[in-house]
């Protein structure tokens, strides 16, 4: 199982964010997904949330690229720390997501300034 839900998470990164598939976001997000965005206090509520959040950051940063830098997976939660790159500007980020059903269903980020 740890394995299949880390291969959701790599996957969900490589095709949503680095390749720019938008279409494939029910693939990946449960329709009940919850995000919790720690450092601005915020929470994203649903698919249409996701893809506007996506949408977003892709103006603001089009030459995004995200890299996992490590995984660790414990029953159906995954943490993953990140470096997302746009141009010369590097952020981290480690995030938790919950799977459920083959998708995922909530997550709690934190990135660095």
């Amino acid at each position: 199982m740890s394995l299949k839900n880390k291969n959701i998470i790599k996957n969900f990164i490589e095709d949503i964010w680095n390749n720019n598939k938008i279409d494939l976001i029910t693939t990946y997000i449960h329709p009940k997904y919850k995000a919790h965005r720690l450092k601005s206090m915020t929470t994203l509520r649903g698919i249409n949330s996701v893809k506007k959040n996506i949408k977003d950051y892709k103006r603001k940063f089009p030459n995004l690229k995200i890299i996992i830098k490590d995984m660790i997976s414990e029953g159906d939660k995954i943490s993953s720390l990140i470096t997302l790159i746009n141009k010369n500007k590097k952020m981290q980020e480690l995030i938790i997501h919950k799977i459920e059903s083959n998708k995922i269903i909530e997550s709690w980020s934190i990135g660095s300034d």
